[in-house]
């Protein structure tokens, strides 16, 4: 998992109707070798794992993600230059009871780096 070694959370507060959090990506991590040496960028899965750990800290259970409704990566996020973000979880409704709908949008300061909507199961 990434929580606690690819980003850590320094903060949590509530909104309106919604969690936020802050949090700060280990710029220095092993996984910039290789996305990409020199000039690193935090890959797409990895914002959605993020997104998934983060709710799961939020609530104190084990969520999995079963389903991506929808997910729109606006910026690319550089670590070395933003390794602070504001991650901001919505719940939202879902079919399936044994589930979790969540609304999830990541950004810092001016700048939105993505939008997603996940569907989370305890399978």
């Amino acid at each position: 998992m990434l929580k606690d070694d690819f980003f850590k959370i320094l903060k949590e507060q509530y909104g309106e109707g919604s969690r936020i959090f802050l949090l700060e990506i280990n710029k220095g991590h092993s996984i910039f070798e290789g996305h990409f040496k020199g000039t690193p960028i935090v890959p797409g899965a990895c914002l959605v794992q993020m997104a998934i750990e983060v709710f799961n800290f939020a609530i104190q259970k084990e969520y999995q993600l079963k389903k991506v409704k929808n997910i729109k990566f606006l910026n690319i996020v550089q670590p070395v230059e933003n390794a602070l973000l504001e991650m901001e979880i919505r719940c939202k409704e879902t079919e399936n009871q044994a589930g979790k709908g969540i609304s999830v949008i990541i950004r810092h300061d001016e700048t939105c780096y993505g939008k997603m909507d996940l569907e989370l199961s305890v399978e």
